[in-house]
Order: C-alpha cells, then sequence, then structure tokens
C-alpha cells in the first residue's frame, strides 16, 4: 500500500516529527538553563545551507552531540528505527502535565484507499463497524469524499 492512499499513515511522520523536536526542544532548554533553544539546531543548519554546504544526518548528530550529548543521537536513531519520542511532562512548561488516556483508534470502516481512487466506491466494507451500522455498503459511491486527516488526528494522536 502507498504512504499517502492510508489515511490512518499519512498523518504519522508529522506527530512523531512535531513530538520529537518538542523532546529536542525540553532537552536543550533545560541543558542550557534557557539559553538554547531548538531553534539554535535548526538556524545552525540553515545556515550551512546557505553557505552551500550539503546537509546530512551526520550534521544533525554532530549539533546533536555538540549540545546534547551522544545520548540525543541514540535517541534519534531509535526515533529513526520506530520508536515514539516521548516529551518530558512539562516540556511544553511547567503549567502542563503529560497524562496518558485510552483513546478509540479510529476508523474509516472500509478501505482507505477508496477515497483517493476515481470514482470512490467503497470496498472492503468492516462489519461491525460505524460505517456498516450507519448503512454504508460495498459498492456505495462516496459522492462527497472529506479529507480524513483532520478527523483523526489533530491533538488526538494515537500511535
Amino acid at each position: 500500500m502507498r504512504f499517502w492512499q492510508d489515511t490512518r499513515i499519512r498523518p504519522l511522520p508529522y506527530h512523531r516529527g512535531f513530538l520529537y523536536f518538542v523532546t529536542i526542544d525540553n532537552a536543550l532548554r533545560k541543558a542550557s538553563g534557557g539559553r538554547k533553544s531548538r531553534d539554535d539546531l535548526i538556524l545552525a543548519m540553515l545556515h550551512r545551507r546557505q553557505r552551500d554546504k550539503p546537509l546530512g544526518i551526520a550534521d544533525w548528530e554532530a549539533l546533536l552531540r555538540d549540545n546534547l550529548g551522544e545520548d540525543a543521537v541514540r535517541q534519534l536513531h531509535a526515533m529513526l528505527d520506530g520508536a515514539a519520542p516521548l516529551p518530558a511532562s512539562d516540556a511544553f512548561g511547567p503549567c502542563f502535565e503529560r497524562i496518558s488516556q485510552p483513546m478509540r483508534r479510529y476508523e474509516l470502516g472500509f478501505a482507505p484507499a477508496v477515497l483517493t481512487e476515481s470514482p470512490p466506491l467503497v470496498r472492503d466494507l468492516i462489519p461491525d463497524s460505524a460505517a456498516a451500522k450507519a448503512g454504508v455498503q460495498n459498492g456505495d459511491e462516496i459522492t462527497r469524499p472529506v479529507g480524513q486527516d483532520q478527523l483523526q488526528g489533530g491533538s488526538r494522536m494515537a500511535y
């Protein structure tokens, strides 16, 4: 299956990237006593690029190593290997607390790729899904497709 056809997967890299940079930002602020943030690392990468120097993962690793140590490089590779970044409870400030709450996984109720096809005809309907209970049937044409990313994403991420 193609990445962009499955609306359940498409927003995942954005969510993971957001959480990764929140984690990096929090670690930098703590390590520097508030003098540095992720912006300093991003600007360093930007300045390198503006000098027409190539950018690669080794450049990011060097910045992490210089500012946060080898553990930050290990965390980067863990994230790249599939581990979900988990920001500290106070990563958004002292007034916030991270909590875990079980949430129902978003389920369209039929093959998500249908929404990218022309015409969009329902197939692979899941029998007990909300779509099936609402009367949707295999072969139905979706006449007004709705983007799924916002319905399932936003601040209600589930991994």
